[in-house]
């Protein structure tokens, strides 16, 4: 029986593809935000 919150909702584990897909989402947010800094970075040094 599976304990807690996810027997309620039924979950399951995920295949090697769904961790894939959580592994680059989550990876997502970090690069985005190294790219604006980036940019913000180029910003300040030509002015």
């Amino acid at each position: 029986m599976s304990p807690g919150l996810s027997g309620l909702l039924k979950t399951e584990h995920p295949s090697a593809q769904g961790w894939l897909l959580i592994l680059g989402m989550s990876l997502l947010p970090f690069v985005l935000g190294q790219l604006l800094r980036m940019i913000q970075k180029g910003r300040t040094i030509s002015r």
